[in-house]
């Protein structure tokens, strides 16, 4: 993740890893995003063979269908946009970025997206929606309370900021380094984190304690 508070934009690259955790084979990738600009790629034969540029929503048909077990590679790359004298499009800030995982795009089937209105359903011919799952659906069970297209992930990230403010994400910072005027943090957890995370960037002070006290 690249944040440029100077200029109000960011530019990200991510890897996704997607496990089968089904019993039966996965032959199709769905994958949700938004309006700003995306490259997408996987790390094994697909094609590409829906894609809808109204509600940016693509469908991937593997060559080899996914068994229950195994992983893939996803990977992509965005662009903020840019910020105009009517709109603050970018979620850069001058001082004080925080930009969450929620802009970045979501795996699977969205029921989001439904019409919710049964009597406008009705009309198209649509089945009757409950306003919620009930307590016995064990496919709503599998999701909590923050997303629906993972639980627990495995995460690190390295953050570049401008050189006046340090920036963070989720993990332990393992090393920092300047590079062409730029700060660079790479942070890991050590064990899994629920499908939320977020990378900031400010003028921080930074306070350090030894365990024993502070310093």
């Amino acid at each position: 993740m690249d944040i440029y508070p100077s200029g109000r934009s960011f530019k990200a690259q991510a890897s996704y890893v997607l496990k089968n955790k089904t019993a039966v084979a996965i032959d199709s990738i769905f994958v949700n995003y938004n309006d700003y600009d995306y490259t997408f790629s996987f790390n094994v034969p697909n094609k590409l063979v829906s894609t809808d540029d109204i509600y940016n929503f693509n469908i991937y048909k593997l060559a080899k269908p996914m068994a229950p077990g195994d992983s893939i590679v996803l990977n992509f790359s965005t662009t903020s946009p840019s910020n105009t004298w009517v709109n603050e499009k970018s979620p850069v800030k001058g001082n004080g970025t925080f930009i969450n995982n929620m802009l970045f795009p979501n795996i699977g089937y969205l029921d989001r997206g439904e019409l919710v209105d049964n009597d406008i359903r009705k009309k198209y011919g649509l089945p009757h929606r409950d306003r919620m799952a009930p307590p016995t659906d064990s496919m709503a069970l599998r999701n909590n309370y923050i997303s629906n297209d993972a639980d627990w992930v495995r995460f690190e990230a390295t953050v570049s900021t401008d050189p006046d403010q340090l920036a963070i994400a989720p993990g332990y910072l393992t090393k920092q380094w300047e590079k062409d005027g730029r700060k660079y943090y790479q942070y890991k957890m050590d064990s899994s984190i629920l499908n939320f995370f977020a990378f900031n960037s400010a003028r921080y002070e930074i306070k350090k304690t030894n365990g024993m006290g502070s310093t």
